[in-house]
């Protein structure tokens, strides 16, 4: 066994170790070998390795796992050419339609509860509906979405890839529900981008979370 590392043993159980070394090897396993209890478990072990990664590769992987997979590791190669030839994403142009700060308060009432806010964003043919609730103890954002289709009868768009960065560094991702819905808690309340992957079309929301901004028109 000192000879032959984890290695070697990978090759021998994959039927690849050179005639010499399978020979050694296999005389290692004989009973009367000193050492062949020791290599029995570990060609035992590799053996088990290899059959669960055989059935791995030979299992069929859904359509839309492989697409967000590219998706994702593109984004976070390419983020600082979107917009551009290079990119594989076609980047749409995105407005506010609405914010709930933006909205007067009832005549006679006062809105001190400046902790929620709603917004709608729409992109196209897509609509993004968010609210963002700030937590005071500790200083965070949670955030809750969902990504709709206005133009086939209000449909949900499910398996979306969201991510949200600060500047260049990824702080997290998810993929939105059957009813097109998406959460984030504890972003940190600071300048925050939110991407969607929605097939080949990529839209981005500028969230000020520090002052409350959220710079969704003219994008």
């Amino acid at each position: 066994m000192a000879k032959f590392d984890i290695t070697d043993w990978s090759d021998f159980v994959r039927g690849i170790a050179s005639p010499e070394d399978e020979e050694k090897m296999q005389r290692l396993l004989e009973p009367s070998a000193t050492e062949a209890s020791s290599a029995a478990g570990v060609v035992e072990h590799l053996r088990q390795v290899a059959s669960l990664g055989k059935a791995d590769h030979e299992a069929p992987v859904p359509s839309y796992a492989v697409r967000i997979a590219k998706a994702i590791a593109s984004v976070r190669r390419q983020k600082p050419e979107i917009g551009q030839r290079r990119s594989p994403f076609r980047r749409l142009r995105c407005t506010a339609a609405f914010d709930s700060f933006l909205q007067p308060a009832p005549v006679g009432t006062r809105d001190l509860d400046r902790s929620h806010r709603t917004l709608t964003f729409e992109a196209e043919s897509y609509r993004i509906n968010l609210r963002l609730e700030h937590e005071l103890e500790p200083r965070s954002t949670v955030a809750v979405g969902q990504v709709m289709q206005p133009s086939q009868t209000e449909a949900p768009l499910s398996r979306v890839p969201v991510l949200v960065f600060a500047g260049q560094d990824e702080i997290d991702r998810t993929l939105t529900s059957a009813f097109g819905e998406f959460q984030f808690e504890g972003l940190p309340q600071q300048a925050l981008e939110l991407c969607l992957l929605i097939g080949e079309d990529f839209v981005e929301l500028p969230l000020d979370l520090a002052s409350g901004a959220a710079h969704g028109a003219g994008l």
